[in-house]
């Protein structure tokens, strides 16, 4: 049965980016299945896909759907179709008109130290490590708790 539905945003992106969210979209079901909870997803074209398709990296009505959904499942934005540098508008804008409509900050990826670098008496494996993929975090002291 069914508790609960949550409202998740996907962005599939490019490259991989839409293979990845497709296998999160399915443990996201699978563990809904298990832990008793439904979503409902929407889906935005957002970086490489949204310029092909509106001529821009992402849409306001876009910042706006993602704002409202309860959560935001992140696939890879850009690629080499996209990497000219002098491109007056690129795939990674994208990213930061997410950032700052949604009122986020950090944009955290794997992490390891190399022994190297690690503080005297600790070895790399006490050291706490980020998760995986692009997490987002809100500025609680500015913004207040996450909804």
């Amino acid at each position: 049965m069914i508790d609960e539905r949550y409202r998740i945003a996907t962005i599939p992106g490019d490259g991989v980016g839409p293979d990845v969210v497709a296998s999160a979209k399915a443990a996201v079901e699978v563990a809904g299945d298990v832990l008793g909870f439904g979503v409902d997803w929407s889906e935005y074209l957002v970086g490489g896909a949204s310029i092909d398709a509106h001529g821009v990296a992402i849409r306001p009505e876009d910042v706006e759907g993602c704002r409202e959904a309860d959560a935001v499942l992140l696939g890879a934005v850009g690629g080499p179709k996209w990497s000219d540098p002098s491109a007056s508008v690129r795939p990674e804008q994208a990213l930061f008109a997410l950032r700052g409509g949604l009122g986020l900050f950090a944009n955290l990826r794997p992490v390891t130290i190399h022994p190297a670098g690690a503080p005297r008496g600790r070895r790399p494996a006490d050291r706490p490590r980020a998760h995986r993929g692009d997490l987002f975090r809100r500025a609680e002291r500015a913004l207040g708790p996450a909804r």
